[in-house]
């Protein structure tokens, strides 16, 4: 992990990105159960992420997230 992901302004807009992303953390999201929509919203974290470490993968967003 990088020590940059424990920086508290990278870890605020990691948060905030998530939460735009209801698919990922809403039960009563309709795109919930939805894969496409979660692999988009997945993508969209890994981008942001891979500006503090350009081997990002879902892995390793999800290890963190």
């Amino acid at each position: 992990m990088s020590d940059s992901f424990n920086q508290p302004t990278f870890i605020t807009s990691f948060i905030d990105i998530y939460r735009q992303l209801p698919s990922l953390w809403n039960i009563k999201s309709k795109n919930y159960s939805n894969r496409k929509e979660k692999a988009k919203a997945y993508q969209k974290l890994i981008d942001y992420y891979k500006t503090i470490d350009e081997d990002a993968t879902i892995d390793k967003v999800k290890k963190n997230k």
